[in-house]
């Protein structure tokens, strides 16, 4: 049986993009309807699905994303965990972290399934 969570609550908008955005890229906004690539350390509110020639961007800000994991133990438990990124596109636990519901763990390709 497969199971998937891709769809479920996807909530896409088009903002402005800032810094050197990227498609994939974790981001936050930093000003009004704008969004930047985040940095390390820092909490994220989305993905970029894709970054336009005229400045905007699709970002996803709800619902189902896979995001690469650099954490070196794989989580116990999966549930709600705090994470950050570590660069604009990866995460890793950290207790100051915001935190999200993580439903999935790909420990050989270190992917993160969690619900925004």
């Amino acid at each position: 049986m497969n199971i998937s969570f891709q769809g479920i609550g996807a909530r896409i908008v088009t903002v402005k993009a800032s810094g050197n955005l990227k498609k994939g890229n974790l981001c936050y906004f930093n000003v009004n309807k704008t969004v930047a690539p985040c940095a390390s350390g820092a909490g994220f509110s989305g993905k970029v699905i894709e970054v336009y020639d005229d400045g905007s961007a699709s970002v996803q800000i709800g619902g189902f994303i896979e995001v690469p994991y650099t954490d070196a133990t794989p989580m116990s438990t999966l549930d709600l965990q705090s994470l950050v990124c570590t660069d604009a596109g990866s995460v890793h636990r950290d207790a100051g972290g915001r935190k999200y519901l993580v439903v999935s763990q790909d420990t050989k390709n270190k992917m993160l399934g969690i619900m925004l």
